[in-house]
């Protein structure tokens, strides 16, 4: 009986469910046959994604190489260090698997991409991005065409994030070239192409901007994250600042701050130094993203915290409210289950000024597009409405 190729795919369980690996292993039954075409139809049945094609590839026979690709594809997402660990060893079993460098750079990339939303974890990511970069690289040196180009994809969206648009042009179309649309990542990448192409040529036509400092707003502080209300009566904004300065017990405190409209001189954009928001705003948590509804009564903002779950701390961001009732703003009020996710990262939330019934925030959770997307939720009587992504 012939060796045959048994694809070995990582499903949303997997380290990356993006990742689409062939490894070969030899079928020695009938039934072991049998067995393969059922996992495929099931497969096919439960996955949108493709077989990745290894097209004019280096076969790989080192079979002590692919247990190893096999052992790798089969760990959980979050022992995906072990998996790169077995990648390696299959590397150095085989030096042109280019299955494996392909496994480790997007396994990379999309670590990279999750830990860009989970503080404890910020220091890892150039290091994974780097990993990503030279895996992927080194696919193209062996294999260009390994997974529909799929390489080039992948550099084409780094350094078009990296803002290295020439660069990524390159890439992208290099990509395009052998894809058409309906492959995976195609209108994507067609979409970079014709950001980069707008961007380039507003490079080559620049129109004066002077921005300066918004005066009794700026101070040495960190200002930044503003907010004017409908009527440009109010500026929301959020200040960052160092307490407990070069001691043990350092650290920035970030506030919510405004300022009103200074009308002595009505020819003038003008705003009277600001101060921090009180109660029941600055309790401690990290508070900025402010939007407001067109009648001034009903604040939305972003707090961000510490919490624990799995025995582990991480930061999570969840979108607030606030009602101005006679003046005085009633306790803040965490948005519902709708909004704000149990595994998700919630801000930047905008209201809707036309009708003051539809809320639009950005949110990284499971099912999104990219790294954070874009959700609208319609006002109902007591909470938010089903999430709609844009």
């Amino acid at each position: 009986m012939k060796p045959i190729k048994r694809l070995k795919i990582w499903l949303n369980n997997g380290v990356n469910s993006k990742i689409k690996m062939r490894c070969k292993e030899e079928k020695k039954t009938v039934q072991s046959i049998v067995k393969l075409i059922v996992n495929l139809l099931f497969f096919f049945a439960s996955s949108t994604h493709l077989f990745s094609q290894r097209g004019d590839c280096a076969e790989i026979k080192n079979q002590s190489a692919i247990k190893l690709c096999n052992e790798a594809l089969a760990k959980p997402s979050n022992k995906y260090r072990e998996a790169i660990a077995l990648l390696n060893q299959a590397i150095i079993l085989q030096k042109d698997y280019v299955d494996a460098y392909y496994a480790i750079g997007e396994i990379s990339y999309s670590q990279a991409v999750k830990t860009a939303f989970n503080s404890n974890d910020i220091g890892k990511i150039d290091n994974l991005y780097d990993k990503a970069e030279d895996n992927f690289l080194k696919v193209i040196e062996l294999c260009p065409s390994f997974n529909y180009y799929s390489a080039f994809y992948y550099l084409g969206e780094f350094y078009y994030t990296t803002r290295e648009f020439e660069k990524a042009n390159g890439f992208f179309e290099i990509f395009l070239e052998h894809n058409n649309e309906n492959s995976e990542h195609f209108n994507s990448a067609l979409k970079m192409v014709k950001n980069i192409e707008y961007y380039l040529e507003l490079l080559k036509n620049p129109v004066p901007f002077n921005p300066s400092p918004l005066k009794d707003v700026c101070t040495d502080n960190d200002e930044y994250l503003p907010l004017i209300s409908p009527d440009e009566e109010l500026l929301f904004y959020s200040r960052r600042y160092k307490v407990n300065p070069n001691t043990a017990f350092e650290k920035y405190v970030e506030e919510l701050v405004f300022s009103s409209r200074n009308w002595d001189d009505s020819s003038t954009f003008k705003f009277v130094r600001g101060i921090p928001m009180g109660e029941p705003f600055n309790d401690g948590r990290n508070q900025g993203g402010a939007t407001i509804t067109i009648d001034n009564n009903h604040l939305f903002i972003t707090i961000c915290e510490y919490e624990r779950a799995n025995y582990t701390s991480f930061k999570n961001c969840d979108i607030f409210t606030s009602d101005n009732i006679k003046g005085i703003w009633s306790p803040l009020r965490r948005l519902g289950k709708e909004i704000n996710g149990i595994n998700s990262f919630e801000g930047n939330a905008k209201y809707n000024d036309a009708d003051g019934k539809v809320l639009f925030f950005a949110s990284a959770r499971e099912g999104g597009y990219g790294g954070i997307d874009i959700y609208k939720s319609e006002k109902q009587k007591t909470d938010f409405g089903v999430r709609l992504r844009i």
